[in-house]
């Protein structure tokens, strides 16, 4: 942190960082506070301290507001350094030019604009009450706050010309040049109505993105406001000291006045007005949106705009429009514009973007609230217009579209208790109704969905009276069960299984087996009580899921090679051989299983003889079908067969012997 200089007060001392502007009055430093490390800004005034004294009497005179909600500069302690009066402001973001700058057109749009004359005429509407005149208004004036975090939230800075309007002498030079109100330049008594005339020279230029009336001169810019907005009232040109400057008396004629000629001026030339009047402000930039109501809602927009500017920029001061007037304006309020376009998404963004002056409507009873100044200076009251008009904006409407979807969206989640009811069959109506009056009213609810974490063990005994009505296990028995078991949390799987009519996978109940098998096994020779007494002295063993799908499916799972399953097997696929069931269940029952593979399963189910399978009795089967023709007996070949070792025959023999055989049938056949 390169430091450049220390500025010492009684407070503490501020370590210049960097200087932020340089003007005529002195410059601005960004400096740390040594005692609080609190970044802030400086004001050095190079001027005499007698005439720094003016700016930080409105400052103190200002603090008694509230900032942040007037929108002007936080004003801190005071203190000299070497002769120089030094005001401690807070740390703001950029000025409202350098923020025009970044914009890729550098303009404004009317809906950005609006905000921003709401919070200016917030501020003035107070210096008017003050009887306070900024002077100095113009976007180097108009700070953004922060343009990241607080889009188009600015103060009211630099208060070095402000005083009060009854200390002014008639004549004084005020105001920039080119915000400069007609009543200033013809030498005319003022009032705070020329920060009116700098507020709408401001708000024409960010929509312009230039300089409303651009002028080296004053006689420039008189010619320019003729221009655009005609001729002088008469009683200006007539009161003001300085109008023969640029006017001259036609002749003949003792109340018309005319503009001087730039040779009678002492010009050669000048510039002129680039507009014939601010009707022109409408053919900048022509609205375009995808839906023509927008399109519509931002031309009525601009309109309204256009109007108020006529009313900020008249010539006349005391038909100018005040800043109480200005925030009741159809332009600000959106009154007019919401009830005319109520389904534009236009306007419902120009509402979200006045959300930054929600805070700040005047009222008299805000008004009430905030200390009096001084008994010298105006009451608040006496210049405040109580607000009548509410701001369309203040109620932060919501899209047409945006709202049928959240009513549908809450219709579709909204329960009603007494649905349960409808949606009931009439026999659970009644066995609650039963329940109710055996419980002596102590269940007073009934949903036809239970909820997953309520399993008391009377509502246990409802839902098993209404699945087991023509079951013999009485209802009284199952109560007693639940009521002596304690309670499991049924989890959400269990809960959906149950209801779909799927069995849980973690459920194997020796009861729930029993029921399962006297409907599986009506016509089987094993009893179901044999089966129940076996079911409840093995232990459960948890069935996987491929387990699980292959019994249902019907196809037995790869793993399963019980004896029986095998002898039921057998007795439908040697139904036409010798060799009896009986043996073959002996044979398997004394032979130790083998657990088969994939292939070999699939091979023998296909019809297909596994490359590793070499049985005798498969051989006499293959070779009967293949020597039908031959001299060769079946029962030579089946005792040669049997006497014989089994031997692997390889690919090439095989393919011989064949080849052979074919070539022996063919010369037969020739013979």
């Amino acid at each position: 942190m390169a430091v450049r200089d220390i500025l010492s007060s009684p407070f503490g001392d501020y370590l210049v960082l960097s200087f932020l502007g340089v003007g005529s009055y002195g410059k601005v430093a960004k400096c740390i506070k040594s005692a609080t490390q609190e970044k802030v800004a400086v004001k050095i005034i190079r001027s005499p301290i007698t005439e720094g004294q003016k700016e930080l009497a409105i400052l103190q005179q200002l603090r008694l507001f509230d900032p942040d909600r007037f929108n002007f500069i936080r004003h801190g302690d005071s203190f000299t350094n070497k002769e120089r009066l030094c005001i401690e402001f807070e740390i703001l973001d950029m000025n409202l030019w350098d923020f025009l700058a970044k914009k890729p057109l550098h303009v404004l749009s009317v809906k950005e604009i609006r905000p921003i004359l709401h919070q200016m005429a917030t501020t003035l509407q107070l210096l008017r009450s003050l009887g306070v005149v900024h002077a100095d208004l113009k976007p180097d004036n108009i700070m953004m706050v922060d343009h990241v975090n607080q889009p188009l939230k600015v103060k009211m800075i630099d208060f070095g010309m402000a005083s009060h309007v009854s200390q002014i002498e008639c004549g004084t030079y005020m105001q920039p040049r080119s915000y400069r109100s007609p009543e200033v330049i013809l030498g005319l008594p003022f009032t705070t109505a020329i920060d009116m005339w700098s507020l709408g020279c401001i708000a024409a230029e960010l929509f312009l993105g230039h300089l409303l009336y651009p002028g080296s001169t004053e006689y420039n810019i008189l010619r320019q406001m003729m221009q655009i907005q005609g001729q002088l009232p008469h009683k200006l040109l007539k009161d003001g000291m300085k109008t023969r400057c640029f006017f001259r008396k036609i002749k003949g004629h003792r109340h018309r006045w005319r503009l001087k000629t730039y040779v009678e001026y002492g010009e050669a030339t000048g510039s002129k007005g680039l507009f014939n009047s601010l009707d022109d402000l409408k053919k900048i930039r022509p609205t375009c949106h995808l839906s023509d109501e927008d399109t519509m809602a931002e031309e009525e927009d601009l309109d309204k705009f256009v109007d108020l500017l006529k009313q900020m920029l008249h010539l006349d001061a005391d038909k100018r429009i005040t800043p109480s007037q200005l925030l009741e304006d159809p332009f600000i309020t959106m009154g007019d514009l919401v009830d005319s376009f109520p389904d534009s998404f236009y306007v419902k963004s120009c509402c979200e973007v006045m959300g930054v002056c929600r805070d700040q409507t005047l009222s008299s009873d805000n008004w009430d609230q905030q200390p009096q100044a001084s008994t010298s200076t105006a009451s608040l009251d006496k210049y405040n217009i109580p607000g009548q008009v509410t701001p369309a904006w203040h109620t932060r409407p919501e899209h047409p579209l945006v709202l049928g979807i959240a009513s549908d969206v809450s219709s579709s989640l909204s329960i009603h208790e007494d649905q349960g009811l409808e949606m009931a069959p009439p026999e659970s109506k009644s066995l609650k109704t039963d329940l109710i009056e055996a419980q002596a009213g102590k269940i007073n609810t009934f949903h036809p969905c239970r909820s997953p974490n309520s399993y008391s063990p009377k509502r246990k005994v409802m839902k098993m009276s209404l699945v087991n009505d023509s079951k013999e296990t009485p209802i009284e028995a199952l109560a007693s069960e639940a009521e002596t078991k304690p309670c499991r949390k049924r989890t959400r799987a269990t809960f959906e299984a149950s209801h779909s009519g799927s069995r849980s996978q973690n459920s194997y109940s020796p009861k729930r087996k029993v029921m399962k098998m006297s409907l599986l096994i009506d016509s089987k020779e094993i009893p179901i009580e044999a089966s129940a007494s076996k079911a409840e002295t093995k232990p459960c063993r948890k069935r996987t899921q491929a387990t699980f799908e292959a019994s249902h499916s019907g196809l037995r799972s790869p793993n399963s090679y019980s004896p029986k399953r095998k002898v039921m097997k057998m007795s439908l696929l040697n139904e036409l051989e010798e060799t009896p069931i009986e043996a073959a269940a002996s044979k398997a029952e004394t032979k130790p299983c083998r657990k088969r593979a994939r292939a070999i399963f699939e091979a023998s189910h296909s019809g297909l003889r596994s490359p590793n399978s070499c049985s005798p009795k498969r051989k006499v089967m293959k070779m009967s079908l293949l020597n039908e023709l031959e001299e060769t007996p079946i029962k030579a070949l089946a005792s040669e067969a049997e006497s014989k070792p089994c031997r692997k025959r390889k690919l090439e023999p095989f393919e011989a012997s064949h080849n052979l055989h074919a070539a022996t049938q063919q010369r037969r056949g020739g013979l």
